[in-house]
């Protein structure tokens, strides 16, 4: 990279590479390459050298064509598949970007499972934004919204999923957010009351009714809806106002 770079003595960056070799006579010299030598060190796995090598694949074409293009990160592959699979979604995003002065290409259903892990190498706020004109349709999943770690970043990421699918779980920053997200609802009490014997003997009741604003669900129905193993509540305004439950056990979901 550097000779090629060198080798073209207009380009800006030429013009630093001379100060920047002139420091490997210097003790900062490894620290100041120690960095880059650690980011390229993923380059060097056996599996990732098998699957970049390969011509067969181009982007490009996938988003011509009806494709199915899985992208893999599998826990065991640490820190080098996170990398990996994030600088193909990067690559796959850069080139949908391109599609909103072109008509060309296939619509594009873009899923992300466990999002949360990526936060800090893909740009959700953003490719949520404008995916729509790109002509795509984005899917994140994930197990805790928890996992989007900024709050700020987390609920602008929330606010632009025009539906939201809450399975069932014990966590109380999904049961949170749902309850914020569905809203308040007004509830009627009634309160009987019964005044005590007199010296007459008699007796009388009282009653009286309030209205109050509660959550549109409550919190066992958001957590753990009792309708099914694998029940979950939908909220989608686009399709309904009100939240409603999918069974996703049942045979034409699977």
């Amino acid at each position: 990279m550097i000779s090629l770079v060198a080798g073209n003595t207009g380009h800006p960056a030429a013009q630093r590479i001379p100060d920047f070799l002139s420091q490997a006579t210097t003790g900062r010299y490894h620290e100041m390459v120690s960095g880059v030598i650690n980011a390229l060190e993923l380059w060097d796995s056996p599996g990732l050298i098998a699957v970049t090598s390969r011509h067969e694949l181009k982007i490009d074409d996938v988003l011509l064509r009806p494709s199915l293009l899985v992208v893999g990160a599998p826990l065991h592959g640490g820190r080098t598949s996170e990398v990996a699979s994030s600088l193909m979604l990067s690559q796959i995003i850069n080139r949908l970007y391109r599609r909103f002065a072109s008509a060309a290409g296939k619509h594009v259903f873009l899923m992300i499972d466990e999002a949360g892990r990526l936060t800090e190498r893909l740009r959700f706020e953003e490719l949520l934004s404008v995916a729509r004109r790109a002509r795509v349709t984005v899917v994140l999943a994930t197990q805790d919204v928890g996992q989007f770690k900024e709050e700020s970043e987390r609920m602008a990421i929330l606010a632009n999923c025009a539906t939201y699918i809450s399975l069932p779980s014990r966590s109380s920053a999904n049961t949170k957010y749902l309850a914020s997200r569905l809203g308040q609802r007004p509830q009627s009490t009634l309160t009987v009351s019964r005044s005590p014997v007199t010296q007459f003997g008699s007796s009388g009741y009282a009653t009286s009714a309030a209205i109050a604003s509660v959550p549109v669900l409550g919190d066992r129905e958001m957590s753990d809806p009792p309708w099914g193993e694998r029940s979950a509540v939908v909220h989608c305004p686009v399709v309904c106002g009100k939240p409603f439950l999918v069974e996703l056990s049942r045979p034409e979901f699977q």
